[in-house]
């Protein structure tokens, strides 16, 4: 009986959530003006202007541009007339209607206007009506109803609520380890997102692209040609694709017949991306290489190469959630966040860096919370991992220090102890210099605006200059990072802002996983804990450090291009911390329930953002 009113104030929840979000992203459609097709005019004061007027007209917002050094003050009337002179719409405005947007909108919504033509006119006036003024243009734009847009969104949402409905329910009914419910669900959510967010929008993912490509023709050391590093690739691998985030889903369709012309090359500089070791385009690197062989249509080879990236990434993903001992809901979570997803789902190198670190993560406490001593396997395992993740990004190469939390019982005596931190340590060390040398006099990788050398400079002259750096970014910069982390921005030059839903979401759940009573319960000393604090607090500041040498302008106070995504990979050590230092825990029953709601509501809200801003 009690289960049946829990079922039924569930399935009510989830209808009142669906209702609320049609009306939000409805709403939110016209007012970005994403939902209308709009047509420019300009009107001089006292001119008469005729306009053909279509369908569906809904609004018109009038800009005003002086002719004159005068502001805009006084008061103007808009007057709207039919093809017999007959005034069908007036309106009074008053100059300050434009000073704060600059703008005046003419709601024509209950007018409906039928098709034709129609005289629009304005007239200035000071206060008092008596006097006109005649040094003003004005800027019409008249927005249309886009019935085509409201059929597109209407289709896409209910899509995807049918969808999130489907997985609901099995979900709910589904009795399977966490790890393969996981991969149920990532599938079908990660799937979306790749065909939702539009080429190129995903982070720098223009010149992963590029570098992803040189990979594939295994040219793995760029060339230098003009100062830039870079290949001779086929010059219309590009694409020709908006670049400043003004691209839409039918820019994409337009370019949905270019095919790679291998006739016609030149040198592609793959920018700061072309110092990273191919490692973590390998996935992507398959992807093309896969997608080649059934087609040499650009668009499609670059999806398939964001499917093998996705694909591989689950799996690594769901094999961390298998093997980890403990918090193995709060993984599951955090790999369906969707600021993950998005490194995931396009062509970003942060897919193998994540996976790896969780997976790396994952496995040594496994072997932590084991009774059994390391074997040869072991330290095998923890040495591909620790040198394909240090490959991946070199900052991360503090990861792998985690092996210092294995006691002295695990091993089977002092050899094997120090044989295992030469494997663990040392190799990706020496990869790491090996790529570095490689690499000298090809690319610093550095940002147009910073000079490396000046920077490294300044560091080792005096340290403590980077530290106040450091200090004031953390105020700041602090809190949006924090908030980009848990799901508010997306995607590059943060195109899509979260409604606040969604970062509140993802903190409370994730705060409510960090209360639960684990399944099996690590035992972390006292010198694990100082180490797993040091061990964060020293990549956190890595990771300033290395952005402040290689992106910023050595004159600057502070330090701006670290993101929130940056810290996922030790996020899973930061979490045992903090649940470390909760005392009370509790068994929960319905947080499997809650994990799955969650999940799906904020990849709901999330693909509704993404499909509003490029439709």
């Amino acid at each position: 009986m009690r289960k049946d009113k829990n079922n039924k104030r569930l399935i009510i929840g989830v209808f009142l959530f669906l209702f609320i979000a049609f009306l939000y992203f409805s709403n939110k459609l016209e007012i970005t003006g994403t939902s209308f097709t709009i047509k420019k005019y300009n009107l001089h004061n006292e001119d008469s202007k005729v306009v053909q007027i279509d369908n569906n007209l809904k609004e018109i917002d009038v800009r005003i541009k002086s002719n004159s050094k005068s502001s805009p003050q006084g008061n103007y009337k808009f007057n709207i007339y039919d093809k017999s002179n007959k005034l069908v719409h007036s309106e009074n405005i008053n100059f300050k209607e434009f000073l704060y947007s600059g703008s005046y909108t003419i709601n024509l919504r209950k007018l409906n206007l039928e098709k034709g033509k129609y005289i629009f006119k304005v007239k200035h006036y000071n206060y008092n009506y008596d006097t006109k003024i005649n040094n003003y243009t004005y800027n019409l734009k008249l927005k249309y109803n886009n019935t085509d847009i409201w059929k597109l969104f209407i289709s896409f949402y209910a899509f995807i609520s049918i969808l999130f409905l489907f997985i609901l329910v099995r979900g709910l009914k589904n009795k399977d380890e966490l790890h393969v419910l996981f991969l149920k669900l990532a599938l079908p959510i990660m799937l979306l997102y790749v065909f939702a967010i539009p080429l190129y929008t995903g982070n720098d993912e223009k010149f992963q692209w590029v570098k992803a490509y040189e990979v594939s023709e295994l040219k793995i050391i760029p060339d230098v040609k003009y100062n830039y590093s870079g290949a001779v690739l086929p010059k219309n691998i590009t694409l020709n694709l908006p670049y400043d985030g003004n691209l839409k889903y039918s820019d994409i369709i337009d370019n949905l017949k270019c095919k790679i012309n291998n006739n016609s090359t030149y040198f592609i500089s793959g920018g700061s991306m072309d110092i990273y070791s191919p490692v973590q385009y390998m996935p992507q690197v398959l992807g093309i290489k896969i997608s080649k062989l059934f087609t040499s249509n650009i668009v499609l080879i670059i999806y398939g190469a964001r499917l093998f990236n996705m694909i591989i990434g689950i799996i690594l993903l769901s094999l961390a959630i298998k093997i980890i001992p403990s918090h193995k809901k709060i993984m599951f979570f955090i790999g369906l966040w969707p600021v993950l997803i998005q490194g995931f789902t396009t062509l970003s190198g942060d897919q193998l860096t994540i996976s790896l670190s969780f997976l790396f993560i994952a496995y040594l406490m496994k072997l932590k919370s084991s009774s059994t001593k390391l074997k040869t396997k072991n330290v095998i395992i923890l040495a591909i991992l620790s040198s394909l993740l240090s490959l991946c990004k070199l900052v991360y190469i503090l990861i792998p220090f985690l092996i210092f939390m294995l006691p002295k019982e695990k091993y089977e005596n002092k050899r094997q102890h120090i044989l295992t931190l030469i494997l663990v340590l040392g190799i990706p060390v020496i990869l790491n210099v090996s790529w570095l040398l490689i690499l000298s006099g090809v690319s610093d990788g550095s940002s147009p605006f910073a000079v490396p050398s000046k920077n490294l400079q300044n560091f080792l002259h005096n340290p403590f200059v980077f530290f106040k750096y450091f200090v004031y970014s953390l105020e700041s910069h602090g809190y949006k990072i924090i908030t980009e982390m848990f799901n508010n921005d997306l995607l590059m030059m943060h195109l899509v802002i979260n409604n606040t839903l969604v970062p509140t979401v993802t903190i409370c759940t994730l705060i409510y996983l960090l209360f639960e009573k684990s399944e099996k319960k690590l035992v972390f000393s006292k010198g694990d804990k100082v180490f797993m604090i040091l061990l964060t607090i020293s990549l956190i500041s890595l990771i300033y450090l290395s952005d402040y040498i290689f992106w910023d302008n050595y004159n600057t106070k502070y330090i701006y291009g670290v993101y929130g995504r940056y810290f996922i990979p030790i996020l899973p050590v930061i979490c045992y911390l903090i649940s470390e230092k909760i005392k009370i825990k509790v068994n929960m029953k319905n947080s499997r329930v809650l994990l799955l709601i969650s999940c799906l509501m904020i990849n709901f809200m999330t693909l509704m953002e993404i499909f509003i801003k490029f439709i």
